[in-house]
């Protein structure tokens, strides 16, 4: 299928104002409400309101797109070649917590490949577009992963949380890895997360989750950037992983260590 990345970056661009302005007004304001049973399971307008905008505006230039969207029950023309795959607000709970660490997320799939994808940070108003094989810019400069000594001196944005199986494996191999330990944190939004990967305000990211609007936006953002974009497993990441381990070029021989490390783990 013919992609006219050009025309799908323009498209994306005219998203950012509309966004801001669904967005900011419930920023520290907004109410809660709760979808599911898990703890991050929240919602709020401006969830709603970001939904309208993206979805809105792909169903109006590209009617023949299907969705996918967290913020929609079925999907829309789910047979359909072009499919978008969207988070109208990434990082809800920090929205919802009055923490400026969150972003909307969109991406257009086509034959297995992510063509083009958006991150927009509204409370820092910066804008991330990716091009499959073209790169990646910020507020239109080019961004570019980090070039860190050694996976001792880098920092890292881990996973969320504390107490599950995969974490503390997670955390384990990380220590038999590199005993004296490395700064990490969690940020609990994968649209900044892959943004600050991708321009080099951290150096590595690691993230398992369940959805694959988490990691289509977010893997071509990181792999643009330069950055070696891995699975959990240690494979080139694809469209469909549920899993993303990525690195500045420098830390990939300690990362895939790390991931072998945790794949013994999970054996015994």
């Amino acid at each position: 299928m013919v992609v006219n990345q050009k025309e799908i970056e323009e498209f994306l661009v005219s998203l950012r104002e509309p966004l801001r302005e669904a967005i900011m007004p419930y920023f520290g304001k907004s109410t809660i409400s709760r979808k599911g049973e898990g703890v991050n399971d929240v919602l709020t307008e401006a969830d709603a309101a970001a939904q309208e905008v993206i979805v809105g505006a792909i169903k109006k230039q590209f009617p023949d797109h299907g969705i996918i969207s967290e913020e929609q029950s079925e999907n829309y023309k789910p047979e359909a070649p072009y499919q978008w795959f969207i988070d109208p607000i990434d990082g809800t709970r920090n929205f919802a917590s009055g923490v400026p660490l969150f972003g909307s997320m969109a991406a257009l799939v086509v034959d297995g490949n992510v063509e083009v994808a958006m991150n927009y940070l509204p409370a820092t108003d910066e804008f991330y577009i990716a091009k499959r094989n073209g790169g990646v810019t910020k507020n239109g400069i080019p961004a570019h992963c980090s070039s860190p000594k050694d996976f001792k001196s880098s920092y890292g944005i881990g996973p969320v949380g504390a107490g599950s199986g995969k974490i503390i494996k997670f955390h384990k191999a990380m220590m038999e890895v590199e005993p004296a330990g490395v700064w990490m944190n969690s940020i609990a939004s994968l649209a900044i997360s892959s943004s600050y990967l991708a321009d080099g305000r951290r150096d590595w990211f690691y993230s398992k989750g369940s959805k694959s609007w988490d990691y289509m936006t977010s893997a071509l953002i990181i792999k643009e950037s330069g950055c070696v974009t891995l699975n959990a497993d240690g494979g080139d990441w694809k469209a469909g992983d549920l899993s993303i381990f990525a690195c500045a070029p420098e830390l990939e021989k300690t990362v895939r260590q790390i991931i072998e490390v945790r794949k013994r783990l999970d054996t015994e």
